[in-house]
């Protein structure tokens, strides 16, 4: 299957890499590489990516497919002597926001069972009855990162990627307002046009960068959280703390 043909093609380019832990990161490498053994490889090429078809139950490919994507862009590769180096991801702030996001959805998929995780979709409709029928065409869609429902809770969960969560006014650190904007949108809006059930709460997630953020407000009637997650930290603590998020 093409899925596990670019896995494997992804580990071996992986292996090349002069630089590659090895102590931590080699060994996990090329065990996980020998586990493939009988898979043919594939020339990783960036149209590949788009044919790759996954079933429902297969969440946790889609998310190594975009890992394996996003390896394969960042990885440059020496045509003469077939060495590899990483140009520094770091600085593409969306394809980091991408990854951080298919992160938090896949964990919520795979880590818990009280909530549904975009269950119906991403997707929010617009409140907006009084629009002519043929004016609707020119509202753009709106979508949410992920939506967790259970029969108590109703929460709408927005990641943001930013090396600064809070705005710096005169001196005074603040949320950001596009972000409190953005997400009281998607409150408003699901809260108007779903069905019945618990009143909707919302989450802005940002990765931790230079300190720890904890922010509780209510808005409009809506209770909102800003919460940051420290993915330096050991694995067993961050899977900790993304659980903890739910039971604020």
């Amino acid at each position: 299957m093409l899925h596990t043909r670019i896995l494997r093609s992804t580990l071996a380019a992986l292996l090349r890499l002069p630089d590659l832990d090895p102590d931590r990161v080699r060994p996990d490498i090329r065990t996980a590489y020998r586990k493939l053994e009988g898979i043919s490889p594939v020339r990783l090429e960036r149209r590949l990516f788009p044919r790759v078809q996954l079933d429902r139950n297969r969440h946790l490919y889609r998310f190594l497919m975009s890992i394996c994507e996003l390896i394969h862009d960042c990885l440059i590769v020496e045509e003469r002597s077939g060495s590899a180096r990483f140009r520094d991801l770091r600085k593409d702030e969306y394809r980091m926001w991408s990854l951080f996001q298919d992160f938090v959805i896949e964990f919520y998929r795979r880590e818990q069972d009280d909530y549904r995780v975009n269950h119906r979709g991403r997707g929010i409709r617009w409140d907006d009855e009084g629009t002519r029928e043929d004016q609707r065409r020119m509202i753009p869609r709106m979508e949410a990162d992920v939506i967790l429902e259970s029969q108590h809770r109703r929460i709408v969960l927005d990641t943001k990627y930013y090396r600064q969560a809070l705005s710096n006014h005169r001196g005074v650190r603040k949320l950001r307002s596009e972000h409190l904007f953005q997400l009281l949108a998607y409150l408003r809006n699901r809260e108007a046009t779903s069905e019945p059930g618990p009143r909707h709460e919302g989450i802005l997630l940002y990765p931790v960068v230079d300190e720890p953020l904890k922010v509780d407000v209510r808005l409009e009637g809506f209770s909102i959280r800003a919460r940051g997650i420290d993915l330096g930290r050991d694995w067993r603590k961050i899977h900790a703390d993304m659980l903890a998020l739910l039971d604020d």
